[in-house]
């Protein structure tokens, strides 16, 4: 993908209070690191769309593609965060906060990154619809194993 930023797997830090720290959860940093990084591409195709309207069929196409490439994996990191915040006890708002959060997250990185250079912008967004097949394909489960070994195996060996 053109954007490095939607590569790379995040680290949670300030997400939640200290008595509710993750730093050192492997499986959390696994999960959220896919959930941003699919969020962004969500929050990344809905601004291009918006900002780039006579080329919206284009970005709402590339966004269908990997919505479609990312489900099974975010149904599957959705559910282990469910029942792992359930196993801590901290009840069924905290996957829904988390998941708010990765989704503001997101958005605001790409506005940001709109606002800093509008031009910029455009190219990138007008070469991720060009390139929307192969930015799906960085979504999809085999991709993640291929180049997140590590995180995926978290993922895939968790019970």
């Amino acid at each position: 993908m053109a954007r490095t930023v939607l590569l790379c797997w995040v680290a949670v830090i300030g997400l939640w209070p200290a008595e509710r720290s993750f730093a050192d959860d492997r499986l959390f940093d696994s999960a959220y690191g896919f959930l941003h990084q699919a969020a962004e591409e969500r929050a990344f195709l809905k601004t291009c769309a918006d900002f780039d309207r006579k080329n919206a069929v284009s970005y709402d196409h590339a966004l269908h593609l990997c919505e479609r490439a990312a489900t099974q994996l975010i149904e599957r990191v959705t559910n282990i965060l469910n029942v792992d915040f359930a196993r801590r006890g901290w009840g069924a708002n905290a996957a829904t906060r988390v998941l708010a959060e990765i989704e503001a997250d997101a958005t605001s990185d790409v506005i940001k990154m709109r606002g800093e250079d509008p031009d910029a912008f455009l190219a990138s967004c007008r070469e991720s619809a060009y390139a929307a097949a192969e930015d799906a394909e960085q979504l999809t489960p085999e991709w993640q194993r291929a180049h997140h070994p590590r995180e995926m195996r978290i993922i895939d060996e968790w019970r």
